[in-house]
């Protein structure tokens, strides 16, 4: 697949230079609860007294599940990335990545210099197609650098996401 969506690059100097690569599977369930059928006449009243609802409010509606769907997932991501469960983190990554590099290479690149202590979703923003969206993510974390005081430290940074396969991605930069 290819994307001609260009984003924006965030700049994490600091944390590069400490060790960092901002490199986490969502496991969703659904509860379906059944009730008998409504007899005929109050199924039909109600069908009749219910105006459809408008465009725009089911694509609200859409737009809001799918920006969820997203933030879930970069959350999922980051919390595998704060355990240090590489391998977790490591299946939020596109196909095309994982078709290249594998389990052990995508861990190793995680210096030990750098502690994360989680990430907090704090926006996403789909692209008009529908095909990319930006994930702004506060992270916490804790680092230690070559020559100094260890220091506590909360930042924020934004990632890319693609859509592939009707699924959302971490998009490496």
């Amino acid at each position: 697949m290819k994307l001609s969506h260009a984003f924006p690059q965030v700049a994490v100097g600091a944390l590069f230079a400490l060790g960092f690569s901002l490199a986490g599977a969502l496991n969703a369930t659904e509860e379906v609860t059944k009730t008998a059928p409504a007899p005929a006449e109050a199924a039909a009243a109600t069908v009749a007294a219910t105006p459809p609802a408008p465009a725009a409010e089911n694509e609200a509606v859409s737009a809001d599940a799918v920006t969820a769907t997203i933030k879930q997932r970069a959350q999922a991501r980051w919390d595998a990335l704060a355990r240090r469960d590489f391998a977790a983190a490591y299946a939020f990554e596109t196909p095309g990545y994982r078709a290249v590099t594998g389990t052990e290479a995508f861990a190793a690149q995680f210096g030990a210099m750098a502690t994360w202590h989680g990430a907090e979703v704090l926006e996403a923003r789909v692209d008009a197609a529908g095909a990319a969206a930006q994930v702004a993510l506060a992270l916490s974390y804790r680092a230690t650098p070559p020559s100094g005081e260890p220091y506590e430290g909360r930042r924020r940074i934004e990632e890319t996401w693609i859509k592939v396969d009707d699924q959302w991605w971490f998009a490496r930069q």
